[in-house]
């Protein structure tokens, strides 16, 4: 069964055990150093293409290109995208 990613505020996403938050934005700590922040991690390699991702969504946004609610979207696929990444990893 598939599990739900739900954004309970903010930045604050739960799936299953997994409860964490993160920041999207130009002047937010890099994804893998938040996940460390929080006591999870992801190899240097991962970390570097979701961060890329993230960049990607903001320069977007900034310029225009695509509106807040795209943005939201993205950002929540992303998100699911890292906690998936985070459950396979686990042992």
């Amino acid at each position: 069964m598939q599990q739900r990613l739900r954004r309970l505020s903010g930045y604050l996403y739960l799936l299953g055990e997994f409860k964490m938050i993160l920041h999207f934005g130009a002047l937010c700590q890099p994804i893998g150093k938040q996940l460390i922040e929080q006591g999870y991690s992801l190899s240097e390699e991962k970390s570097e293409r979701f961060q890329k991702i993230a960049n990607a969504i903001i320069m977007l946004k900034i310029h225009g290109i695509i509106p807040s609610s795209v943005v939201l979207n993205a950002e929540k696929k992303l998100m699911k995208q890292i906690v998936e990444t985070l459950q396979k990893s686990e042992p």
